[in-house]
């Protein structure tokens, strides 16, 4: 019985949809799952993919290139210093920059994260309200330079610049290449 509980045990935590799908089962309990109700003039905002899911849910004010993107941090987000991760908030901030760019397309063209630099100002704690804004500092044809901020409190916790790659493709979801996890083989030692 115990072989079998660590096999089990094992191809749990290596594979990927499993792991998923484990995660979302043990994130039910975290304190996000209670109501919360953002700030005035926030809207919530399609978490598509799974990843976003598992880490939002995340919020909009106002529309256009004129947009504010809100996110709320709870125990689910820290470290084990007891700060928000440092990933989570860069992969905010990657969405924050990437919806600035998207806007800037007018919704046309898909893009893609080509680099992004990112300074920790401040650690930001648990269960509180950070909101990002970004801006294009300057335009190609298939690039697109940005930097953004995200404050707690109107403090900034996170800065960033980065470049975008914009395609001259339509911004559709279904154009992005999808892996086929079920063909890959569990080896049968473990590895």
């Amino acid at each position: 019985m115990g072989k079998i509980f660590a096999r089990l045990s094992f191809v749990v935590r290596y594979h990927p949809v499993l792991s998923a799908i484990m995660a979302a089962e043990i994130l039910q309990g975290y304190s996000l799952m209670q109501i919360f109700t953002p700030p005035a003039g926030f809207h919530a905002r399609q978490a598509d993919g799974g990843f976003h899911q598992l880490i939002g849910p995340f919020y909009v004010e106002g529309d256009g290139s004129n947009f504010c993107y809100g996110f709320y941090v709870d125990e689910r987000h820290t470290n084990p210093a007891d700060v928000v991760h440092g990933g989570l908030l860069m992969t905010l901030m990657d969405m924050v920059l990437t919806t600035t760019v998207i806007q800037a397309t007018e919704l046309k063209n898909h893009v893609s994260t080509i680099t992004m630099n990112c300074d920790f100002l401040a650690p930001v704690l648990a269960n509180r309200w950070v909101d990002g804004k970004g801006e294009i500092v300057r335009r190609t044809k298939s690039l697109a330079f940005v930097r953004g901020r995200l404050q707690v409190a109107g403090t900034d916790a996170v800065t960033a610049t980065g470049v975008w790659r914009v395609f001259n493709r339509p911004l559709v979801s279904a154009t992005l290449p999808t892996a086929d996890l079920s063909a890959r083989p569990i080896a049968s030692d473990g590895s």
